[in-house]
């Protein structure tokens, strides 16, 4: 007993429960594997007769990363709340605001952001009568896939335009590597279901694997550059 409050006291003195990319790789890495196993089942349900089983699958397939990093985020904050419940009548806000200068914070919060909204191109374009499977489609798609990496990039803005601002921060979200990781893999992503959907027939694995298990299976490098560049921060 005297042993864990040692240790407890330990971690109140010396750990300032910051976010950080190293923390975050792991669960971004394991929401993609996830996503990409979704996707293997989207591949067996892209002509089903039940567009909400479809786009359930689509949507687990394309948030399967951001559902890492909501999970990273849940698990530090939990963690916070159980070393510092005696200190803080709020712990939520004590922990956001040890947090606020915390760029993965913002990049995390975007992602999950995103991700939850990926799925409003699919449903808008079967109101309107689209064909979710044709080229102009692609959109639906686009948007399961890279929409927590579109979130990523706008949380890294909402942070550069909050210590640089509005103008500073547009140019340093430009010169961010995560940052452009995030439009990268964006553009790779709509450059590929192009591809995919007007050169090749995604009804086939391999064509398929171009439009949805690539996207799926490269989401978590920004997170590794981020982790690169706090391991060289580290090193100075």
């Amino acid at each position: 007993m005297r042993k864990e409050g040692y240790r407890i006291l330990e971690q109140n003195l010396y750990h300032d429960h910051s976010l950080s990319f190293k923390g975050l790789l792991p669960y971004a890495i394991a929401g993609g594997v996830g996503g990409g196993l979704a996707a293997t089942l989207q591949y067996g349900i892209r002509t089903t007769v039940n567009p909400f089983l479809e786009g359930l699958v689509r949507f687990t397939s394309g948030a399967g990363d951001s559902f890492g990093d909501a999970s990273y985020l849940v698990r530090e904050y939990l963690k916070f709340k159980r070393i510092h419940s005696a200190g803080y009548s709020n712990a939520a806000r004590e922990f956001l605001k040890r947090n606020k200068d915390n760029q993965v914070l913002y990049y995390s919060v975007g992602r999950v952001m995103g991700g939850t909204v990926s799925m409003l191109p699919d449903v808008i374009l079967r109101t309107l009568g689209v064909d979710v499977h044709s080229p102009i489609g692609s959109i639906a798609a686009i948007a399961y896939a890279q929409f927590d990496q579109l979130g990523g990039y706008f949380g890294n803005l909402a942070y550069f335009i909050r210590k640089h601002g509005v103008k500073g921060g547009f140019v340093e979200s430009l010169k961010n590597p995560v940052s452009m990781a995030s439009l990268i893999l964006v553009g790779v992503s709509l450059a590929g279901d192009t591809v995919a959907r007007t050169q090749l027939t995604p009804n086939k694995p391999m064509h398929f694997f171009t439009e949805s298990w690539v996207p799926s299976l490269t989401c978590w490098i920004p997170s590794l550059i981020g982790r690169r560049i706090e391991h060289k921060q580290n090193s100075k």
